[in-house]
């Protein structure tokens, strides 16, 4: 899709938000919870195992859902996806039942020969697929970046793996806001271009996916707008007014629209459908394939009451500040209030991010 044809998607998946007509376009999907990272920002390594992890056939049962046709983007995760020896059978079915679909993946970088060997498999496989971008962890430093992941050696490694697959895949460097590492992140840009590569922002707050401390806020922290605003500079427009609406709005704690539930959902490894990966409690599943098919998931009533709450703002904080993976996607669908909010910026005379 070029990018005029991105902008009409857009528009169009806003006008249907509008007309209550959504359309699911994105899966976010954690493929297992089993992880060998001891990260301080997620802590499904410490809470969950993947025991019943779901089957490729299983997953491939759901892509052929007729609710899935315009499936556009899927995002791939864990814990950690390079774990399961069926991982590049798991990216075969879903391209094939999704063929209009681009995929994002996001790994540790902790098996660099393993995931070179399961990367090379896929693109064998699947010589047509769009993988827009293999994204590797990258918190700052070795010293930094060992100590956020918890596990000695992990810099090296992660680094050992962007060699082996750079030649095979688009990848860049993912990095996360901690309390000890803000100061990092342009160290981590400025590394990354030196290995030809970027890095962009993974997370905007600790989150262990199920309790989010007030505490972990990070992007509240004093002089992280300075950062914001130098990450921004040099992106296309259309990135850089998503972005900073996203991150202008996270500073002041104000609401924003999110499309969870409606455009997209996150399927977890055991067959659980909930609104988004930012918090994965009970109450905030409303269904699982192996129990119902993905239309009767669809149109459960739970979805709807949890649609309320996402609407009122009522599912993490007032303000809407869960991480900003889910809400990007929905910004980027959501053209009308983009336009607005710049418009209201140049005539005010205000920067975009305050």
């Amino acid at each position: 899709m070029n990018k005029i044809g991105r902008y009409i998607y857009a528009l169009d998946n806003n006008l249907r938000r509008i007309t209550n007509r959504d359309r699911i376009g994105c899966i976010r999907y954690s493929v297992t919870w089993r992880c060998n990272s001891r990260c301080e920002s997620c802590d499904i390594w410490n809470k969950v195992t993947s025991e019943n992890d779901l089957t490729v056939q299983e997953v491939e049962e759901l892509c052929k859902s007729p609710l899935l046709k315009y499936v556009r983007r899927i995002i791939l995760s864990g814990g950690e996806p390079t774990l399961r020896d069926d991982f590049p059978d798991m990216v075969s079915v879903m391209h094939k039942n999704l063929p209009g679909a681009y995929f994002g993946i996001t790994l540790n970088g902790l098996l660099p020969n393993r995931t070179e060997q399961m990367i090379r498999q896929i693109v064998k496989d699947n010589p047509d697929i769009d993988i827009k971008n293999i994204g590797i962890s990258l918190n700052g430093p070795k010293e930094i970046h060992d100590k956020s992941r918890g596990v000695p050696g992990s810099f090296d490694k992660a680094i050992e793996t962007y060699h082996l697959i750079k030649d095979v895949v688009p990848v860049r460097f993912s990095f996360t806001f901690l309390p000890y590492n803000i100061e990092q992140f342009r160290w981590v840009q400025d590394y990354a271009k030196e290995l030809g590569s970027e890095a962009y922002l993974c997370w905007t707050v600790m989150n262990d996916r199920f309790d989010v401390p007030e505490k972990d806020l990070n992007f509240f922290r004093e002089g992280i707008k300075d950062y914001l605003r130098d990450y921004l500079n040099d992106r296309d427009f259309a990135f850089r007014l998503c972005m900073s609406y996203l991150y202008d709005n996270f500073i002041k704690e104000k609401f924003m629209q999110c499309y969870a539930a409606r455009q997209f959902f996150h399927l977890a490894p055991e067959g659980d459908i909930y609104p988004c990966n930012f918090k994965l409690s009970d109450d905030r599943i409303y269904g699982n394939i192996r129990k119902k098919s993905f239309e009767e998931i669809w149109n459960n009533p739970d979805r709807q009451r949890i649609l309320g709450e996402i609407d009122r703002g009522e599912c993490i904080y007032q303000n809407g500040p869960c991480g900003d993976s889910d809400l990007t996607y929905s910004n980027h669908n959501n053209p009308l209030e983009l336009i607005k909010w710049y418009a209201k910026k140049r005539l005010t005379g205000k920067k975009l991010i305050e």
